[in-house]
């Protein structure tokens, strides 16, 4: 809606991408608003930490399954980047060593597979809840 009030100032060169990201950021909004938007990053930390909740169980399968689609949604290095410093709590140093990489190129790529990720996740949590409410 926003962006059709302000169709006299913004210039769009991409439509269906500056659409797409206008609706991804729109959800984000109505999540944060309905206090229900997790940011990945804490989701990942309170998966860890919360083993021992009813629900933690059906987070974590939702997450690996959500890992599971990444070869798809991510170039190898991204996702080998992405699995080392989630899922093998290796730090962007540690991989940037292992992988004889630079630290730079580890956090450009581990950048570019969270924005991936993050979509798809939002994805499987909609889906999820979708699915909770029938």
């Amino acid at each position: 809606m926003q962006l059709w009030e302000r169709r006299e100032e913004v210039h769009i060169d991409n439509p269906p991408a500056d659409l797409s990201t206008v609706a991804r950021y729109s959800v984000y909004r109505s999540m944060e608003q309905q206090e229900r938007y997790v940011p990945v990053d804490e989701l990942l930390e309170s998966l860890k930490s919360a083993q021992d909740q009813a629900d933690a169980r059906l987070l974590a399968r939702g997450f690996y399954l959500a890992i599971e689609a990444l070869p798809s949604e991510m170039s190898a290095a991204q996702r080998t980047i992405f699995r080392m410093c989630y899922l093998d709590d290796l730090s962007p140093d540690e991989i940037a060593e292992q992988l004889q990489l630079s630290p730079n190129t580890v956090l450009n790529q581990l950048g570019r597979a969270l924005t991936g990720f993050k979509s798809l996740y939002l994805l499987l949590l909609l889906m999820t809840d979708y699915w909770l409410q029938l």
